[in-house]
């Protein structure tokens, strides 16, 4: 009989062992699989975003919000351009980010030039970048795009200072002009071209008007109803005033 009860004391224990083990490899694959799920999340938000196989480009385009942008872009966006367009700290928390800026510039080219042919919204688009590029202007497109937009009809761009709203109706033109953007975004800080139509031209005006800084400009050329200028590296300078006449 005791030698019963010391069997099944035996037998309790190596149950009780079992189940332990048990546990423990329940344990170790629950953990095994934790590590697995992760390593293929990771890996499918970014394959290539940390090996000699990912781009330039493949870096940006994870870590900004899709754009209209060329998909044969060569590479050369820079993850410190995405980040700062024209070389602002990122860090700076006014930085505008690559969507902001496509937007403030498809604004300028819809409102000042969409009556123009496309020619002529490249134009204006790319006096928006000649100015950023610019030291005596805003380093940003919208801060260039909207300089001075609470003095009444005194501003850079007027549409930013007329009044009238800024919210684009026609929706066909506003998707091939954000379009655009994009595109002379990609060429103006993936390569620093600057487009044949208008070179470095900072300045335009429509043909039935004579603002008084336009003597202090140099021509370039008309294209539909805009003349574009450029300004001189010493900036605008003032008329001459008219000497007195001192013979009398």
């Amino acid at each position: 009989m005791l030698a019963l009860i010391q069997w099944l004391e035996i037998d309790k224990s190596l149950y009780r062992s079992r189940w332990r083990l048990f546990g423990h490899v329940c344990l170790a694959m629950i953990i095994a699989n934790v590590g697995l799920v992760g390593y293929r999340i990771y890996h499918a938000v970014s394959p290539d975003l940390y090996t000699s196989a990912g781009s330039d480009y493949e870096i940006a385009r994870v870590a900004t919000v899709p754009l209209y942008l060329p998909e044969n872009i060569d590479g050369k966006i820079r993850m410190a351009r995405v980040e700062s367009l024209y070389n602002t700290a990122p860090e700076n928390p006014d930085q505008e980010t690559l969507e902001e800026a496509q937007h403030c510039l498809a604004q300028a080219i819809y409102f000042e030039a969409r009556g123009e042919p496309v020619e002529g919204w490249e134009a204006v688009g790319q006096v928006v970048i000649n100015r950023v590029r610019d030291k005596r202007y805003p380093g940003q497109i919208c801060d260039v795009v909207f300089q001075g937009e609470y003095r009444r009809h005194r501003c850079q761009f007027s549409f930013a200072c007329d009044g009238v709203s800024d919210r684009p109706y026609d929706k066909d033109s506003w998707q091939a002009v954000y379009k655009l953007s994009g595109k002379l975004l990609t060429r103006g800080v993936a390569s620093q071209t600057v487009s044949p139509i208008v070179g470095t031209a900072t300045h335009y005006h429509a043909d039935y008007v004579v603002p008084h800084w336009s003597s202090s400009l140099t021509p370039i050329r008309k294209i539909g109803r805009h003349i574009f200028y450029r300004e001189e590296p010493g900036g605008i300078t003032p008329k001459p005033r008219k000497r007195p006449d001192l013979s009398s």
